[in-house]
């Protein structure tokens, strides 16, 4: 069944409806809006934030904010509700953990992957929170369904858990140009940094799995007064242990920032040594911004598998502080280099649109309209 010239009706549903909440979040707003362009798109979620032409909402009430667990049942439930009471959907798309969805776009790994090795005892006494996430994500990785995920990485960590399930299709993320030179220096003079100083960014929720730590032992390898650290997102600054003032001192929680642009635009580059990244939308982001990026490979962060040796530094292990230190050194200390990188990045991310996103998201649609529904 072709879907070319075909309007189609879709629901989409995602508890948080805005693009300002995280990746995954982003992503949906993005795509969707550019579905509604040329089908009929309904969206169903308990918190519509952001806005979307030609899109009819559908607000879904929340009812119980704790326990998760007991709220992701009652959502699940209440949009199957409201989805039947509404118009005759082609495609029902989920970004969340619902039962009654034919497509499934993932953006993390799979939570049966974490209680594999859990022991006798656990499995039998299983908690509820751990026994809903099993339950809907059976729902999810059943045959009949489409899935898509947004990169190699999860799509291996996908299969190598449902195995029996149709390969899914990749859509990965994009990004949204930004054409901003302007720079105000805002944080720079906030903080009473001077501009000539060399500015090293961390962008990440969970300091710890971000890999913070492992940029503060490279800037402590370092040691130069004149390199700072911008760290912006949520975290507990008590997980990252400083050994020297000068480190110390130079760092700044700015915690979750709103005007992130303006941080791309006064730092130097930014470091993303994650342990586990699905994809990485904040290098996106920064590269985008024509900023160089040191980011782990393709093994610890999906974005990698997409990226050139020449359009970013790579890490083989996100635990190596000395080649932090070594490449932040280069960067810092040669400017001809850091150009390099900076004018590949800019490139790099012209290639990653929306529109390729949604391409490859109708693709699916197809997939499931001619094989499966």
């Amino acid at each position: 069944m072709k879907i070319e010239g075909k309007k189609l009706n879709i629901a989409v549903i995602i508890r948080n409806f805005d693009e300002n909440s995280g990746g995954a979040e982003r992503y949906c707003v993005e795509v969707t809006r550019r579905l509604s362009d040329l089908h009929c798109v309904h969206v169903f979620s308990q918190n519509i934030k952001s806005k979307a032409n030609n899109v009819t909402f559908h607000n879904i009430k929340r009812g119980i904010k704790k326990p998760r667990f007991l709220n992701r049942i009652l959502f699940s439930y209440r949009t199957k509700r409201a989805i039947s009471k509404s118009i005759k959907f082609d495609i029902i798309h989920a970004h969340d953990l619902v039962s009654h969805a034919n497509v499934y776009t993932i953006h993390t790994p799979c939570f049966k992957e974490k209680t594999k090795n859990s022991s006798l005892i656990h499995k039998f006494l299983i908690s509820p929170r751990e026994a809903t996430y099993l339950y809907y994500e059976k729902k999810v990785f059943s045959k009949k369904n489409q899935i898509i995920s947004v990169s190699e990485l999860l799509t291996q960590n996908i299969v190598k858990n449902y195995p029996d399930i149709s390969t899914p299709t990749i859509a990965y993320p994009g990004i949204n140009i930004n054409l901003k030179k302007f720079i105000d220096y805002s944080y720079l003079k906030q903080y009473h940094i001077p501009k000539n100083k060399f500015i090293v960014l961390f962008v990440g929720n969970g300091f710890i799995r971000k890999g913070l730590n492992f940029i503060v032992e490279a800037l402590e390898i370092l040691d130069d007064k004149d390199i700072f650290l911008l760290v912006a997102g949520d975290g507990n600054q008590k997980d990252i242990e400083f050994r020297k003032k000068t480190v110390k001192n130079n760092s700044i929680f700015l915690g979750k920032v709103e005007n992130i642009e303006q941080i791309y635009l006064e730092s130097n580059v930014l470091v993303h040594p994650s342990t586990g990244d699905t994809f990485g939308m904040v290098v996106l982001e920064a590269m985008s911004y024509s900023l160089p990026v040191i980011v782990t490979s393709k093994e610890f962060c999906g974005i990698s598998e997409t990226l050139r040796d020449d359009e970013a530094l790579f890490l083989d292990n996100p635990t190596n502080s000395e080649k932090i230190a070594n490449l932040l050194s280069r960067l810092k200390n040669n400017k001809k280099f850091s150009k390099q990188i900076e004018n590949k990045a800019k490139d790099y991310a012209k290639k990653m649109s929306w529109e390729l996103t949604t391409l490859s998201t109708l693709s699916a649609y197809e997939e499931y309209l001619t094989f499966k529904k």
